[in-house]
């Protein structure tokens, strides 16, 4: 059986993915996508699998920015 967790993640980043098609349409490889409260940088990865090309995160925690910045180089580098 999954975890509660492993659902309440699938969930968030369904609607993360839907919201995200529903502003940008089809034009995700020339937007832009600005996420503000990026935190661990937890949705890049579906923003890569949906194939937004540029990604400008913001949170006002500095420590989880680096923490992103990171996550990005390691998704940059799949």
């Amino acid at each position: 059986p999954l975890s509660f967790m492993y659902y309440f993640t699938k969930e968030y980043m369904d609607e993360t993915e839907r919201t995200v098609r529903l502003v940008l349409g089809t034009q995700l490889e020339a937007a832009t996508l600005y996420d503000i409260g990026v935190g661990r940088g937890r949705s890049l990865a579906v923003f890569q699998s949906m194939g937004v090309q540029k990604v400008v995160g913001m949170d006002v925690s500095v420590s989880e920015t680096e923490f992103a910045k990171r996550q990005g180089r390691r998704l940059e580098s799949t």
